[in-house]
């Protein structure tokens, strides 16, 4: 064997291996970086640890909750006790034995009150149960809501509306508390007192549209005598007519029959889909 031959079986080994798979991890058909794969668990374990501290908290806050509820409730208890003992110690001697346990569901509170007031003051004794039970339940309510020629209902139906209208008044009445650009306790409060207050709208005529909306929008026509067409920003007016005031610019005019008086004609101007 010759020196070249001794040597021969080293030409066709590289010294530098080239190979891919040295710094890979093969998974199914997919293979990866064992760096990748690395930070990947890396990352699936720090998942796992922040659900575990999670589900500890909801379950520790979800433990407190539960002991002021308990706390609560024996507070509670400890409080009814506290007065059916009171009330038992100021029961009359007359009373009977029995009616001691019923203090706790007598009828004591407000609005239990008006309701039984007026269920028995609708009632009419003079009428057995059994015979005529109708008569019996309601055989005053004539007599206590006689006919009205101001309301057109006098059923209990009508009297509830008629009550609710009444807080709806009186809610209505008190300042604006909350008066924020779109409070809807401001909106309500002023559009209320817009409609009802008559004497200042007859006094004050047109100029709040002129000195709160008109003079905000821009220059007018029949208000300014500066007034120039060419020099006029339509589409800055319409919106603000549209973003500030929430009030839609366009409307149609249309001229028809009055339905009160067939003889007159009036002007019917359409505006967002509503008619006034």
């Amino acid at each position: 064997m010759t020196g070249a031959d001794s040597y021969k079986e080293f030409d066709n080994t590289s010294i530098v291996s080239s190979s891919p798979t040295q710094d890979t991890v093969k998974i199914g058909s997919v293979r990866l970086r064992k760096r990748d794969v690395l930070l990947g668990g890396i990352a699936l374990i720090a998942l796992l640890m922040v659900l575990i501290l999670a589900i500890v908290l909801a379950v520790q806050v979800g433990n407190n909750d539960d002991d002021d509820d308990k706390k609560g409730a024996v507070n509670a208890a400890q409080t009814i006790k506290t007065n059916k003992s009171d009330s038992d110690q100021s029961t009359p001697a007359t009373l009977p034995p029995d009616a001691k346990g019923l203090q706790m569901d007598l009828c004591t509170s407000p609005p239990c009150l008006k309701a039984a007031h007026y269920q028995k003051s609708n009632m009419d004794a003079n009428f057995a149960p059994c015979e005529d039970f109708y008569s019996y339940a309601c055989g005053s309510y004539d007599d206590n809501n006689p006919q009205n020629y101001m309301l057109t209902d006098v059923t209990p139906a009508g009297k509830i509306q008629l009550d609710n209208i009444v807080r709806l008044l009186d809610l209505i009445s008190f300042p604006v508390d909350r008066d924020s650009l779109h409070s809807y306790e401001r909106k309500l409060k002023h559009f209320m007192s817009s409609c009802t207050n008559h004497f200042d709208k007859m006094d004050l005529r047109g100029r709040p549209l002129i000195d709160q909306v008109l003079s905000k929008v821009g220059p007018v026509y029949f208000l300014h005598d500066d007034f120039d067409a060419a020099n006029v920003d339509l589409h800055a007016q319409l919106k603000k007519t549209h973003v500030e005031f929430w009030t839609a610019a366009f409307f149609t005019v249309n001229v028809v029959t009055d339905q009160e008086n067939w003889n007159k004609r009036i002007v019917e101007v359409h505006h967002d889909m509503a008619r006034t």
